[in-house]
């Protein structure tokens, strides 16, 4: 185990061994003004009756307020269509949430005055395609759902709210990760990009459907230029013994639209009815945690476990199906390509001393008995090898010209992966197999 990973691991026991609530998100409803194809939450969930009036959601938060926590996310289905929306966002600004709201963007512009006073710590947008054709096919908005998209973000710019991007990839939308990327560049988006439609515990295969395919997924890597991050994440790293680190139900707590205290969103199932004594609840809770999280499942023995992230509830929802040896495999097929790719370091054989002439570059040799040989190269390749002689992966190399260079991404992972093979044929570089 490496340095960071312990250090990880530290934190995240010390964080354990606290024990106190420190984030809630709530739910205000299954229902949503999107009809997305992807969508894993079944009709049933919005037919009851019983869901929670404002009064006891502001009971609730002011319990969980004086326990001591500091982040409420808002989210749902989509919580701006909830008619008491912005009061339960005003009393809870009043009570001191730090308040992240998750949403479609459609409606946010009914309460720009009142986000304009009482700013959000964080809004997170969902982005399902660059045009209204995308939102009206794959979403089932008739009225420029892109359009209305764009507005909230230039809203919460002029209002310097902070915002991130979560961009939905699916087969709908796959053609178009590269305008998107761009534009996220041009109007200085944080923007991550979601490529796993997991169904949940209590859901269906539809996602499965409107997943992208598997090429798709990994050249969506080239563009946003994100493997090290997904490779090294925190919440993917951190297990412990033989199963994976989870807060659900000691640090972070959910409750949905009908009252109920549940673990997350991979574990809908595993829910308590908070009657009148919310404490009982969380007592309750922390209990199913024990039972349903807290052991090993096949996940805690595989290699890949730090990349795929699934957990003990999902591995024993999806194991009962035929879709899960396939999930599997596909996700092994792409790390093992992804890191074969931008992992990978390579080593100059030689080192050179470099000279400019008429815009090309003279490479000689150094005191080297096995080769005298001089290369005349472009300028491109002049750049990739002296980033080559500092022993660093491809996506770094490829990072390191982004500054330069004003082409995209993946044309610069291409343009490195050509001059690194041709090195490799001519024998001057080697992998580091460290």
């Amino acid at each position: 185990m490496d340095k960071k990973t312990q250090k990880l691991l530290a934190i995240s026991d010390k964080v354990l061994d606290y024990a106190k609530p420190i984030s809630l998100n709530i739910l205000l409803t299954y229902q949503c003004n999107f009809s997305c194809k992807h969508c894993y939450i079944k009709p049933e969930r919005s037919e009851h009756n019983d869901k929670l009036p404002l009064d006891k959601w502001k009971n609730i938060l002011k319990y969980f307020k004086d326990i001591g926590v500091i982040y409420l996310r808002i989210s749902g289905g989509e919580p701006t269509i909830v008619s008491f929306f912005d009061s339960l966002y005003s009393y809870a600004w009043d009570l001191g949430y730090k308040i992240e709201i998750a949403t479609n963007g459609y409606k946010l512009n009914q309460y720009t005055d009142l986000l304009k006073t009482k700013k959000p710590y964080l809004i997170t947008f969902s982005l399902y395609g660059l045009t209204n054709e995308t939102y009206s096919e794959f979403c089932g908005v008739k009225d420029k759902g892109f359009d209305k998209l764009l507005m909230s973000t230039e809203f919460c710019q002029e209002q310097n709210i902070d915002y991130k991007i979560n961009y939905i990839l699916t087969s709908y939308n796959s053609g178009q990760m590269k305008e998107i990327f761009k534009l996220a560049n041009q109007n200085r988006w944080e923007i991550f990009c979601l490529r796993n439609l997991q169904n949940d515990t209590d859901g269906n295969f539809e996602p499965v459907k409107c997943q992208a395919e598997i090429k798709e997924v990994i050249k969506s890597y080239y563009i946003f230029n994100d493997a090290r991050k997904k490779i090294f994440h925190f919440m993917n790293a951190v297990w412990v013994k033989s199963y994976k680190t989870c807060y659900s139900g000691i640090t972070h707590f959910n409750i949905n639209p009908y009252g109920e205290i549940y673990l997350c969103n991979a574990c809908f199932r595993i829910k308590h009815k908070i009657d009148t004594n919310i404490s009982d609840a969380i007592e309750e809770i922390r209990k199913q945690r024990c039972v349903n999280i807290e052991k090993e499942c096949a996940c805690s023995r595989c290699e890949l476990r730090y990349w795929c992230g699934l957990c003990t509830p999902i591995y024993n929802e999806k194991s009962r199906s035929n879709q899960f040896n396939q999930y599997c495999n596909e996700q092994k097929y792409i790390f093992y390509q992804l890191r074969r790719d931008f992992m990978t370091s390579y080593k100059l054989k030689y080192n050179y001393d470099y000279s400019e002439v008429e815009g090309d570059y003279i490479e000689t040799p150094k005191k080297s008995k096995a080769t005298t040989k001089a290369l005349v190269i472009n300028e491109t390749t002049y750049r990739i090898m002296k980033e080559l002689q500092n022993d660093v992966p491809v996506c770094d190399i490829v990072d390191v010209l982004s500054k330069i260079y004003t082409i995209s991404k993946e044309e610069l992972f291409d343009d490195v992966k050509k001059v690194i093979n041709e090195l490799e044929k001519v024998e001057l570089i080697y992998k580091n197999e460290k």
